[in-house]
């Protein structure tokens, strides 16, 4: 997956953010739906470190059945 990086200038520096590519983003309209990241990062290197691990699948849930109990 192609990710695009943005950087926005805000009260308290400039901010990177992560967004999915598309073709919103490829005419240059960055939509908060397609946002990878919440939070923005300080650094290119950290944003990118970020969207790679929200990117990663979450492990799929333990369903053993452990013990049934009557009381």
């Amino acid at each position: 997956m192609k990710i695009i990086i943005i950087k926005k200038d805000t009260k308290h520096g400039e901010r990177f953010f992560a967004y999915r590519s598309g073709i919103l983003s490829r005419i240059g309209i960055y939509c908060y739906l397609n946002r990878i990241t919440w939070v923005g990062v300080r650094t290119e290197e950290e944003c990118i470190d970020d969207a790679k691990d929200a990117l990663q699948p979450e492990p799929n849930p333990n369903k053993r059945f452990v013990s049934e109990i009557e009381i």
